[in-house]
Order: structure tokens, then sequence, then C-alpha cells
């Protein structure tokens, strides 16, 4: 059996692994075109105004900075996080669509 990157569950569509031996160590790239978003830090406080982290990214590489577990307060463990959650109270990044 052959292994098919387009096929395995892990991925999201539109996405491949670059390694022929299949999805572990591989990297990330794109396949097609399609919408670009931003992601968005959002603060559970509402005085604070969210801001834009990245700008016109594709998919894949939102969603590949969004499953990180250092971009939300609750389970940051990173320094700068913890900081950043000391002094604005809970935080997290989302995404919107990018508006043109």
């Amino acid at each position: 059996m052959v292994y098919d990157p387009n096929k395995h569950p892990r991925y999201p569509k539109g996405v491949k692994s670059a390694s022929p031996d299949g999805p572990r160590g591989g990297r990330f790239r794109p396949t097609g075109g399609g919408l670009n978003y931003d992601v968005v830090r959002f603060y559970f406080n509402a005085s604070i105004r969210k801001r834009v982290i990245k700008a016109n990214i594709p998919l894949w590489q939102v969603k590949i900075h969004t499953h990180n577990p250092e971009t939300s307060s609750s389970t940051a463990k990173g320094k700068v996080a913890r900081a950043r959650t000391r002094r604005v109270g809970p935080w997290f990044d989302g995404y919107t669509t990018h508006k043109k």
C-alpha cells in the first residue's frame, strides 16, 4: 500500500506532508489557493481591544499557529505568556477571514 498524504486524517484539506515517509517529520506546504485569514488575539476583558498577530495568511498556517499551546492563557507555560496573563487576564489566539 502506498501512503497518500491527501487521505491522511491529521492534515487539514489542502495540506500535504513534504516527507515521502509520511506525516511525521514532514513539513506543511500549501496545495491550493483559497481564502486568507488573520490570526487575532482576543481578550476576555472587554476594555482591551483585540489585535492582529499575523495578517493575510493561508488556513494551513493559521491552524499551525492556533494549535500551539502557547497561544492561549489557559495552556501557555512560557514566561512571556504567563506575564501577559498576569497583566491583562485571560486571552487566546483565534482567526478571522482577512478583509481586503
